[in-house]
This record gives C-alpha cells, sequence and structure tokens, in this order.
C-alpha cells in the first residue's frame, strides 16, 4: 500500500483594521477578499486583524458579541465547520491583552531558546 500526499489549500489574509461598523456585504474590501477566498477553494482560512466585537463598540448601535466572524462566514460564503474566535489585541479590551501578549511572547521566547540548547 502506498501512501499518497493530499493537497491542502490554505488562505491566510490579513484584513487590516477590519473592526465591526465595517462588516457588511456592501465593503468593497470584503467583496473582493470574497473573490479570492472563493477563487482558491481553501480547506483552511486564517485571518488576521478581525476585532473582536463587544457590546458598544465602536458605538452604542453595535450589540453583538463575538459574532464577528460567523459575519465574514456569510458575506465570504464559507463553510466554517471548525473555528476559534476570541479576543485578541484588538477591540475593546486592547491594552490588558497587549500586556499579557508581551508577557506571553516572552515566555515563549525563553522556551524557544531552551528548546534550541
Amino acid at each position: 500500500m502506498s501512501a499518497q500526499a493530499k493537497k491542502i489549500n490554505i488562505v491566510h489574509y490579513n484584513i487590516k483594521e477590519l473592526d465591526t461598523s465595517k462588516i457588511k456585504a456592501s465593503n468593497p474590501q470584503l467583496k473582493k477578499i470574497s473573490e479570492i477566498i472563493n477563487s482558491k477553494k481553501p480547506d483552511l482560512v486564517f485571518f488576521n486583524e478581525i476585532q473582536y466585537d463587544f457590546p458598544g463598540v465602536p458605538n452604542n448601535q453595535f450589540t453583538s458579541e463575538g459574532e464577528n466572524l460567523q459575519k465574514l462566514n456569510k458575506i465570504f460564503n464559507l463553510n466554517l465547520n471548525n473555528y476559534s474566535f476570541h479576543p485578541a489585541n484588538t477591540g475593546k479590551m486592547h491594552a490588558k491583552i497587549l500586556t499579557v501578549n508581551i508577557l506571553l511572547t516572552q515566555m515563549l521566547l525563553v522556551q524557544e531558546i531552551m528548546l534550541i540548547k
């Protein structure tokens, strides 16, 4: 029995400063990204800089929490079976999360150095 390699298509897209107010089907940036993603037919999709939505951010018109990725799923016509979307260094908790990320990064660097030795 011979093993066959399987091709996996991956799309990694950095959507610069995509906050809740910009997530709508009429956004030209999202229309273009949708075209690109759908033309590639990816098995895995990674996004950067999608703001985690909190009620009242960026203003009181917005009431959802943690739904921005699902909104993009509909706009991009993706079938997200498994996904992860959590608060990060964009959005309401920027200062708190940024501090934690810096500490974690420093810890990871120490661990990487220890593994190299």
